[in-house]
């Protein structure tokens, strides 16, 4: 079985999902946030935040490794599906156990009132490892990955508009939540033998997955405790209002880190099949263009949500979510320093099978967050947990550089930074006469993302920086290709 898929389609294909996966929250959160108000808006998010360290106990560490070990033996239908099916059986096993304590929680005071919404989530936890993704990124079949995505969300945007009406609604948006975000997987799991054959195999090794397994699930435990326990601590701690801001200024934060790491999520398999194959000139080439790549975005991005962090915050989600805007402040740091981290961890770590160096990196993160949350959500509540994860994050970073100065040339990783940087500085004098012009706080975000964005990719054009000629170059392609089609 032979793949023989651009990274460019795979980019264009997953951008594509990435981007209708943004938009679709940017049309259901305004509605979602305004309906179900702070506190609505907080449960949810709280027992959200509860379930997912569930499954990811139910995940460990296998789509990661599965994607990394998959893709050395992709070409070998006969290896791939029993790799494939040794796989499943250890999500199947780790899945039940997660499940089973999963409903211990029914049993705690402090979840009583909760246990409507804990049944609900309940759910994603056996869903979650059925759906072997995985296995699709392996064969680079992002195409069906994004058609897929479309229709669930398509009909969960649709079902949130008829269900969820009023306050009392949390329920129904629990459950919307979890048919959006793992409804698709038995459609994988179904078509999955497209590509290989499950089950049927003699002499099963589970025993050689283990330890990689079981490393990249402590690095998911650490990663996901900086990034996710803050609203747990905050939910403990304080209360579901500052959960519910919290949780709004978080959305768009992530929605645009998810933007910015498209292109890193596709190239984990082709990375590995380079080092595999030791084509190191094919894996530098990808892996500082892929850098290259997130600078141009992230760089921007952050000067862009920090200015404009109350006018989103309220766009999307109205008045009462007002207090948010300085968190979102905080937290729009993270917009470079997360995809960096991912880069790091996933196609300069993963690929050399040093998965270890990632769980190193974040088990800092995660002693810094947990530390300073004990500390600060007590008396800045939001305000205290964003602080956190932003230096938590950093901090990470900072280890990642250190643990992978041997792997990589970290200059050459942060090639064209100083261009990007003194770029974005036109954002800030965009923002600075939109806001004399106007006080309409949509064509604030409008008119400043526009002529931002403009003004900065001009600049780099005449800081000639290589990345953004090829875009120029690939745009006048399709622009002069559609123009001779009309003359023809």
């Amino acid at each position: 079985m032979t793949i023989n898929k651009s990274v460019k389609g795979n980019f264009i294909w997953n951008l594509a999902r990435i981007l209708l996966t943004i938009i679709f929250p940017l049309i259901s959160f305004p509605y979602v946030s305004r309906i179900l108000g702070t506190d609505g808006l907080g449960k949810v998010n709280y027992i959200s935040s509860v379930s997912a360290f569930f499954v990811m106990f139910a995940l460990l560490g296998i789509p990661t490794y599965a994607i990394r070990e998959g893709a050395k033996i992709r070409d070998e239908k006969e290896k791939l599906g029993k790799f494939a099916t040794e796989i499943l059986l250890i999500g199947i096993i780790s899945s039940t156990i997660a499940l089973i304590a999963y409903i211990s929680l029914f049993y705690f005071p402090e979840f009583t009132n909760y246990r409507e919404l804990l049944i609900v989530f309940g759910f994603s936890i056996p869903f979650s490892i059925i759906g072997v993704s995985w296995l699709y990124q392996i064969v680079e079949d992002y195409k069906r990955i994004t058609l897929q995505s479309i229709i669930f969300q398509v009909l969960s945007l649709i079902m949130l508009f008829i269900f969820v009406r009023d306050r009392g609604d949390f329920i129904q948006y629990g459950l919307i939540t979890v048919f959006s975000s793992v409804g698709s997987n038995i459609l994988y799991l179904i078509h999955a033998r497209k590509y290989v054959k499950f089950f049927g195999y003699k002499k099963y090794n589970f025993k050689r997955h283990l330890k990689p397994i079981l490393i990249i699930f402590g690095m998911s435990v650490a990663s996901s405790m900086y990034l996710n326990f803050d609203i747990t601590m905050l939910g403990f701690m304080k209360d579901e209002t500052s959960v519910g801001l919290y949780s709004a200024a978080v959305k768009i934060n992530r929605l645009v880190i998810v933007l910015i790491s498209s292109l890193s999520t596709v190239i984990l398999a082709r990375l590995t099949y380079y080092i595999q194959n030791n084509n190191k000139d094919g894996f530098e080439k990808l892996l500082y263009k892929t850098s290259n790549f997130i600078l141009l975005l992230a760089i921007p991005a952050t000067f862009g949500l920090y200015l404009l962090s109350e006018p989103l915050i309220l766009m999307f989600s109205g008045n009462e979510f007002k207090d948010a805007s300085l968190t979102m402040k905080i937290l729009s740091v993270n917009v470079l320093f997360a995809p960096l981290n991912g880069l790091i961890a996933y196609q300069v770590f993963m690929p050399h099978n040093k998965e270890k160096f990632s769980l190193y990196a974040v088990l800092v993160g995660c002693v810094i967050n947990l530390i300073l949350n004990v500390i600060v959500i007590p008396v800045y509540a939001q305000n205290g947990a964003a602080l956190t994860t932003v230096l938590a994050e950093i901090s990470v970073f900072i280890m990642g550089l250190y643990l992978g100065r041997k792997l990589i040339n970290i200059r050459r990783l942060f090639n064209g930074i100083q261009q990007f940087l003194l770029s974005s500085l036109s954002i800030i004098f965009i923002y600075t006469m939109v806001i004399l012009i106007t006080d309409n706080i949509f064509l604030h975000v409008i008119l400043t993302t526009i002529f931002g964005c403009a003004i900065y990719l001009t600049t780099l054009k005449l800081f000639k920086n290589e990345l953004v000629l090829e875009l120029f170059q690939i745009i006048y392609r399709l622009f002069m290709k559609k123009s001779k089609q009309r003359i023809y």
